[in-house]
């Protein structure tokens, strides 16, 4: 009996080097917008509801239970909604790559008297971006 418990686990350690046989973590495709304008070295990219950069570690320094988590690398990120109060309801992704490759960007915004108008944004490292008024 050990002899075929033995044999199937060989059998089972060949079939596993296939990588087309396992099953690991789906890891979703990562479009570039572009170099962090703040670290250099990592990718700015879309997660959710910011652009956040690829330089980012996270670590957990508290339990499973209770998590606390913390970021050791770069913690540059543009919350989509940024410009929400002054009329725009997103950034999106041509604007944020424009905004990474000339460093200031025209938006159209909205007054609270519903009045259109054009402000220059600017990368900002504490807040991610920052409209110049």
């Amino acid at each position: 009996a050990r002899e075929m418990v033995n044999s199937n686990v060989e059998m089972i350690k060949e079939f596993a080097k296939d990588p087309a046989n396992t099953i690991g973590a789906i890891k979703k495709e990562v479009v570039s917008l572009g170099k962090c304008p703040i670290c250099k070295e990592g990718d700015i990219y879309e997660n959710g509801k910011v652009y956040m950069c690829s330089g980012a570690l996270w670590k957990n320094e508290g339990t499973k239970e209770t998590p606390k988590w913390k970021n050791e690398g770069c913690d540059y990120k543009i919350f989509k909604s940024s410009l929400s109060k002054f009329g725009k309801e997103n950034i999106g992704k041509l604007e944020v790559k424009a905004l990474i490759e000339k460093g200031k960007i025209k938006v159209k915004l909205i007054s609270a008297q519903q009045k259109e108008y054009e402000k220059e944004v600017e990368i900002n490292e504490k807040y991610g971006i920052k409209i110049l008024f």
